[in-house]
């Protein structure tokens, strides 16, 4: 197994309330998590996908993916982001079209980390109490990734994309 199907299994293990799943993205990312969820968590409910360039509802198999104006019929528990190299964009596209979902979404690139304290603040997704917590936790890139998720600023938000992964490389040494 590898390491996006330990932390989407590890997640979901972790946290049972979740009934039904839509998969934003529809790439090889996307179809290794429909398969990890279809056999390991047969009590979620798969929804289907999203894809942001899709024009139309499209029926492949036993795959359904969707236009990602379709998120609100679908009514998902939980959104995962199945991409690497655009998840930023659709976390984006989420937190400002679709506002009822940001704190549904869950991204490949979360790290559970083992503070408590720091894990609630990370889940809650709120701007100013994570600005707070880098009082508490400077050399968290967890935090510094999340804070950059939600910074409109471009510059700024560079700025905290580049200080959460020289914490990250430092964490790997």
């Amino acid at each position: 197994m590898n390491l996006i199907s330990q932390r989407i299994e590890g997640y979901l293990k972790a946290n049972t309330q979740y009934q039904s799943v839509v998969i934003w993205g529809s790439g090889q990312i996307g179809f290794q998590v429909y398969n990890l969820i279809k056999n390991k968590f047969k009590h979620i409910q798969l929804l289907g996908f999203i894809d942001t360039n899709a024009q139309e509802i499209i029926t492949k198999n036993e795959y359904t993916i969707y236009p990602k104006v379709h998120i609100g019929k679908l009514n998902p528990d939980l959104v995962i982001i199945a991409s690497i190299a655009y998840e930023g964009e659709i976390y984006d596209v989420i937190k400002n079209e679709f506002p009822n979902y940001k704190n549904r979404i869950y991204t490949i690139s979360e790290i559970n980390t083992t503070d408590s304290k720091l894990n609630q603040i990370l889940q809650l997704k709120e701007p100013y109490e994570m600005k707070i917590a880098l009082f508490d936790y400077p050399d968290s890139p967890e935090l510094w990734l999340a804070l950059s998720k939600n910074e409109s600023t471009p510059d700024l938000k560079h700025k905290m994309l580049e200080c959460a992964e020289r914490l990250f490389q430092e964490r790997s040494k």
